[in-house]
């Protein structure tokens, strides 16, 4: 799988948005960020 596609399907599934320019360089930067945007949407 290619990234874009995994971050595809984690915004499909988890009901977030990623961009590209969030400087995500690894899979533990891409969990990192959707840890704290899932944390983030909970606390609205």
């Amino acid at each position: 799988m290619d990234v874009f596609e995994v971050m595809n399907e984690i915004e499909d599934q988890l009901d977030v948005k990623i961009e590209v320019e969030e400087g995500l360089n690894t899979v533990g930067d891409l969990v990192n960020f959707v840890d704290k945007q899932l944390s983030a949407s909970k606390g609205e």
